[in-house]
């Protein structure tokens, strides 16, 4: 969760060419795939303004779920709102890729 300044999320296009697709700023969460799949992220996030980021980890989010599980269905509904918007953004994309 990016709390406040700037971070850009990229990937290696090649060995030397990185490509940014992605500025994020505060209240932006991202890494929250690896989270639920244990997949190793796609892309790279690097700082671009001094930032405030919050992690939580997949053994954490186990361990609200123990002890908070109301907390832990606010952080589900959380994330499913997010990945369903970034779904269908996506999705959009692809299909302006179509036309």
């Amino acid at each position: 969760l990016v709390e406040s300044g700037q971070v850009i999320a990229q990937i290696d296009a090649t060995d030397d060419v990185t490509q940014q697709f992605a500025v994020m700023e505060a209240g932006t969460v991202f890494g929250e795939i690896g989270v639920y799949t244990g997949q190793q992220a796609t892309a790279s996030v690097v700082v671009s303004e001094a930032a405030t980021l919050y992690y939580l980890s997949a053994e954490n989010l186990k361990r609200i779920e123990r002890e908070d599980p109301e907390l832990a269905i606010a952080v589900h509904r959380l994330n499913a709102g997010i990945l369903g918007r970034k779904l269908s953004q996506a999705t959009l994309s692809l299909q302006a890729l179509q036309r």
